[in-house]
């Protein structure tokens, strides 16, 4: 008898569930499959508009070891942890490769373009 319960009660709950992601569809105008709509709850929004602008500044015209990385070519790692030093967000390697091709610029044309040399 649990079984039909266990049952009866999941399937209460899972028709609760979607009534509210029709309803929060229905309130917000969203389109498209319910799991589309709440794939990124709970998620930080990652860094703002100013911060990749800050960023993209920083990549064009620094080195790694200009915020005392051992490297000579900025890499997902070393980016993550500038972003983490200088903005205080944690970022996943995979997910700042996403960032850097939104913010459409590539690893390879960063590391190729000229940085301030340092003074003779």
């Amino acid at each position: 008898m649990s079984g039909k319960r266990e049952r009866l009660e999941l399937s209460k709950l899972f028709n609760k569930s979607t009534m509210l992601q029709s309803q929060y569809q229905h309130q917000s105008g969203a389109i498209g499959s319910p799991s589309s709509q709440f794939s990124r709850q709970g998620k930080t929004s990652g860094i703002s508009q100013e911060q990749k602008e800050k960023l993209r500044e920083i990549l064009e015209s620094k080195k790694p070891s200009d915020f005392g990385f051992n490297e000579s070519k900025w890499s997902a790692m070393n980016v993550r942890n500038l972003i983490q030093e200088q903005f205080q967000v944690d970022y996943q390697e995979s997910s700042v490769k996403k960032l850097i091709h939104k913010m459409n610029m590539t690893f390879g044309a960063i590391n190729d373009s000229s940085k301030a040399t340092p003074a003779r």
